[in-house]
């Protein structure tokens, strides 16, 4: 009887230990712009790890915003273009290109 309360605690632990998630320190925007810095598209990775998405997941640059998870504020802001091998990080906002 024993054995079988011990198995059933360790089935009962480990089942909620599968639903825990890890919290990060940062939310995290992706936003996804056209040539002419239109907006085409975007993803969100929350801070207890939820992840949405809308419109389109790439373009010529994106933004990448993290935010604080504890202070709910801007932390930084890194921005991307495209490059057709690979996102290369820019030192600021870019402007229109096309």
């Amino acid at each position: 009887m024993r054995k079988k309360i011990a198995i059933a605690f360790v089935l009962l632990v480990l089942s909620m230990a599968s639903t825990v998630r890890a919290t990060n320190d940062y939310e995290v925007w992706t936003h996804y712009f056209n040539c002419s810095m239109t907006f085409v598209g975007g993803s969100l990775r929350e801070c207890d790890n939820d992840y949405t998405w809308w419109g389109q997941q790439s373009g010529a640059f994106k933004a990448v915003e993290y935010w604080d998870c504890y202070g709910a504020t801007t932390t930084w802001t890194d921005w991307y273009q495209w490059t057709s091998s690979g996102w290369v990080q820019l030192s600021g906002q870019p402007q229109p290109s096309c």
